[in-house]
This record gives structure tokens, C-alpha cells and sequence, in this order.
């Protein structure tokens, strides 16, 4: 048997694929992807983020990340800021986008809930903690 379709590798793409589906479905009730909820999220965490920075977090390239906060500023979820200098504008998200943040938690929670309520506490300490390493496992050596 190949193992192309199966195993660990195929399962974890399986249910990342599932919960980022739900989770898009989730979002579109308040009109945002769910790229735009983590950009939203990051710039909660650290005002001032230049577009590049976040394009790196995000893990997507700056022409779509470009387009993300251009659609967010058009709807009023964000701002660029003045740079004190050099050319790139710091973002900072608006009240609008802390709202549509906190609907975006809510639709985290009842996601994970759906998808780990079967497994104790205790079992998604300890699968957090598996993925967490794989995941610098993966970081490390790509």
C-alpha cells in the first residue's frame, strides 16, 4: 500500500483541510476569510506590523497579503498608520476589526470544540504538544 493517501502525514492534511473549511464557512457570517481573522489577530498582538511583516507571518506573499489589507481598510477593519520612517505604512486595527476578531474567536472556539470536544483535556495538552514539535521539527529543516 502507497503511502500517499495514508498514514500520519495524510490524516494531519485531512483534518487541517476539514477545520480550515469550517473555519471559512465560520467567517464568511461576518465577511472575512480566515486569512483576514489571523492578519487581524497578529496586528491585535503587535500594532505598527508593516504589510511585509505580516506577509511573512502569514506565510503569503505581499501582493495577496496587499490585497488582504486593502480589502480590510475598505472595510473598515484596519488603518495604515503614518510611518515615523522610512516607506513602509504600519497597520493598526480599528474598532470594526476588534469586533469581527472577537466574532472570529468565538468561531475558533466552536470549531475546536466540534472538532476535539471527543478528547479530553489532558489529550489535547498532549496533541498539542506532538504537533508543536513536529511543526519545529518541520520549521528546522525547511
Amino acid at each position: 500500500m502507497r503511502d500517499v493517501n495514508h498514514g500520519l502525514g495524510y490524516t494531519v492534511w485531512q483534518l487541517q483541510h476539514r477545520i480550515q473549511r469550517m473555519l471559512e464557512r465560520e467567517m464568511s457570517e461576518f465577511r472575512v476569510t480566515l486569512a483576514q481573522a489571523s492578519a487581524l489577530a497578529r496586528l491585535e498582538e503587535e500594532p505598527g506590523m508593516s504589510s511585509a511583516d505580516l506577509a511573512r507571518h502569514l506565510l503569503l506573499s505581499p501582493q495577496a497579503v496587499s490585497l488582504m489589507i486593502s480589502r480590510l481598510e475598505a472595510a473598515g477593519h484596519l488603518v495604515r498608520t503614518t510611518a515615523t520612517s522610512g516607506r513602509s505604512q504600519p497597520l493598526a486595527i480599528t474598532e470594526s476589526g476588534q469586533q469581527v476578531l472577537g466574532d472570529a474567536e468565538k468561531a475558533v472556539k466552536r470549531v475546536r470544540a466540534a472538532v476535539f470536544g471527543d478528547l479530553g483535556a489532558g489529550e489535547q495538552a498532549l496533541l498539542q504538544q506532538l504537533l508543536d514539535r513536529s511543526l519545529q521539527t518541520a520549521k528546522d529543516c525547511c
